[in-house]
């Protein structure tokens, strides 16, 4: 089951998310969110007051809207370049693991997994 790990508004109906499958991008709602829950988040103000709701892991509102880490992930374009250095700031250091490579005779090796 996919989960949003993070989101971070950046501009308009836009926002960067990213998923524990880790895969990220930037994902656009602008006219995507149709019916009367999303009428509120019409407004840039209130659409850019939401939260990762840690239990049901994917984007949730005030006002009780939510979108599903699948419908996010279908509207999510990974931008190359940068997006790497958004993704690992958003993540933390604790979530990145990097074993560095061991030196055996006169040559690098990686670890094997």
């Amino acid at each position: 089951m996919l989960h949003v790990k993070s989101a971070k508004y950046l501009s308009g109906f836009k926002l960067w998310v990213a998923f524990d499958d880790g895969t990220a991008g930037e994902v656009d709602l602008d006219g995507v969110l149709k019916g009367p829950v999303f009428d509120p988040l019409q407004d840039v103000n209130m659409f850019k007051r939401f939260a990762v709701d840690p239990e049901l892991a994917t984007l949730v509102w005030y006002n009780g809207a939510d979108l599903a880490p699948e419908f996010l992930k279908a509207h999510c374009r990974h931008i190359p370049g940068d997006s790497i250095v958004e993704l690992l700031a958003m993540a933390g250091a604790e979530d990145i693991a990097f074993e560095p490579p061991k030196l055996e005779g006169s040559f690098f090796q990686y670890p094997r997994s």
